[in-house]
């Protein structure tokens, strides 16, 4: 058995919570997958850098499960450089459709968050 590297196994981790959405509605199918992404990013098992990198492209791109891998990593990561771009977006996005997700999204650095109640993780 060949050994993956972090950054392979992060970004087949978000490839798998893609296409696990578009099969399946509702986050009871992703919530696995989602820890793998989190415990990788807030224990740095990947490279900050990339991980941020990752992440941001979904935060400017939105395809179906970039709001749940965003939600469930940033709940706990909650990197400051992310934060700065979903204003970004938030403030300056040409789709209003994108503005309304990092607006969504945003609400993960907020002390009280009620609508992480879907996850598991954080009833």
């Amino acid at each position: 058995m060949s050994h993956v590297s972090p950054k392979a196994a992060f970004g087949q981790w978000i490839e798998d919570v893609q296409a696990s959405a578009q099969l399946h509605p509702g986050v009871e199918h992703l919530e696995s997958t989602l820890e793998h992404l989190r415990r990788s990013a807030v224990t740095e098992s990947v490279d900050r850098q990339f991980a941020v990198s990752r992440l941001g492209d979904l935060a400017q791109e939105w395809p179906l499960g970039a709001v749940e891998i965003l939600e469930y990593v940033l709940r706990d990561a909650r990197w400051p450089e992310l934060e700065t771009l979903l204003r970004e977006v938030r403030s300056g996005a040409e789709d209003f459709r994108h503005r309304d997700l990092a607006r969504q999204v945003l609400e993960v650095y907020d002390e009280d968050w009620p609508a992480g109640e879907i996850y598991r993780r954080y009833r």
